[in-house]
């Protein structure tokens, strides 16, 4: 009985030390990741700048992988609650002066004086 207890409590205190050193390990990799890899999921792992998680669901902790955002050609929808980023060069020119307004991507006229 005594040896069983004594298992016990030895294997109990094992089981902690590993799982505070793997939590650990888990919560201090806060590393962005880069295009192709990894994100969101239950650990939340976020991308670098200038990249965006593209989910694979909408359900809770859903994963999904780095990618840059894509943007919208000419002719193409913009804006909107989704806020749809036209190609550089190009400028959303809106619909209507509302929350949330979209358009259309169009040539810009604005050149830029550097």
């Amino acid at each position: 009985m005594v040896r069983a207890t004594s298992t016990f409590i030895i294997m109990t205190i094992g089981l902690a030390v590993f799982l505070n050193i793997s939590g650990l390990a888990i919560a201090t990799d806060k590393k962005c990741k880069k295009s192709g890899e990894f994100c969101g999921g239950i650990a939340g792992f976020e991308c670098c700048k200038e990249l965006e998680c593209i989910l694979e669901g909408d359900f809770p902790d859903a994963g999904g992988e780095c990618k840059p955002p894509e943007c919208r050609k000419v002719g193409e929808f913009c804006g909107g609650i989704a806020a749809f980023q036209c190609c550089k060069g190009l400028e959303c020119v809106l619909d209507g002066d509302f929350p949330d307004a979209g358009g259309k991507c169009k040539q810009s006229h604005y050149k830029p004086t550097y």
